[in-house]
């Protein structure tokens, strides 16, 4: 039984902490990615794995072109302690909703939440290559 372990109640924190990110996202709204994030950096991965951080303005760039209505979905969300901090793996899809649904972007993200004395805190979001 998992009565007495902390990833049920970690996976629900990550899975409103990325509602709110990717919803965020999906509206262009700066603000809330902003409120989402609570201070977590995001950064992206490049082919060759190095790390680049980004400014919400650039993460919403990176997903949302133009002026098209995009959604976010996230699938195959895994946890796992990692000393006293949580890490998460998933994977999102972007899709354009108009005029019809089509798949715009795939790929994975992973992150990492730090606890505190009453909470965990995001301390970072990282995304595979983004075009």
């Amino acid at each position: 039984m998992v009565f007495h372990s902390s990833l049920p109640v970690a996976r629900h924190y990550v899975e409103n902490l990325l509602a709110a990110f990717f919803g965020s996202l999906s509206r262009r709204d700066r603000a809330g990615l902003i409120a989402a994030l609570q201070g977590a950096r995001t950064l992206a991965e490049d082919f060759d794995g190095e790390l680049f951080l980004l400014t919400p303005e650039e993460t919403i760039d990176r997903f949302v072109q133009d002026s098209i209505t995009i959604f976010i979905t996230t699938s195959n969300l895994s946890l796992r302690h990692d000393g006293p901090a949580i890490r998460y793996t998933g994977t999102y899809q972007c899709w354009k909703t108009e005029p019809a649904p089509r798949c715009l972007n795939l790929g994975t993200f992973h992150g990492r939440l730090i606890t505190g004395p009453q909470v965990w805190r995001w301390s970072e979001h990282v995304f595979d290559y983004l075009p």
